[in-house]
């Protein structure tokens, strides 16, 4: 194990391992299953942000990734370049992450899901489904239908009905 930090209501642990596993365990229930985050190579750090609901892991394999719950899949992965990522951290408020790689590189990178759409909306004519907007964006169900079909219109498309 490499490192190992507290969520911040106390009740879970994440874990940082050098067989390119991050695990988080559950207090409450000390016999339950884990979840279980995958890298390629040696994850050095994990964080948790400011109210536990994601995981940010650091790995040699090049990348820190951000986590939602038990996903096997990261909601979003920074690659960092040509080295290892060492530590990651995310900064109070959770709209920014930190990374510093084994070359003695530091990255700030935003991370805020308005900020994201925003850039996305000018980089690119591609609109988020409705299960990507609830899952990447935090938007709920009642809301990313309409905002899908929005983005559609813009592009002049129509959406389809059950995409």
């Amino acid at each position: 194990m490499l490192n190992a930090v507290f969520a911040p209501d106390g009740t879970r642990v994440a874990t940082a391992s050098a067989d390119g596993r991050a695990n988080l365990w559950d207090l409450k229930n000390p016999r339950s299953d884990t979840a279980e985050y995958l890298h390629g190579d040696d994850v050095f750090s994990v964080a948790f942000s400011s109210d536990g609901k994601r995981l940010l892991t650091a790995s040699r394999d090049k990348t820190a990734k951000i986590w939602r719950g038990a996903d096997s899949e990261p909601d979003l992965v920074l690659s960092h370049g040509p080295v290892g990522v060492r530590a990651a951290a995310f900064a109070p408020g959770d709209a920014s992450v930190v990374t510093g790689a084994e070359d003695g590189m530091v990255r700030l990178w935003r991370i805020r899901a308005s900020e994201l759409v925003e850039y996305m909306a000018k980089a690119s004519t591609a609109c988020l489904t409705p299960a990507e907007r609830v899952r990447f964006i935090g938007e709920t169900q009642k809301t990313a239908r309409p905002a899908y079909e929005a983005c559609e219109a813009a592009h002049g498309r129509t959406a389809p009905r059950h995409p």
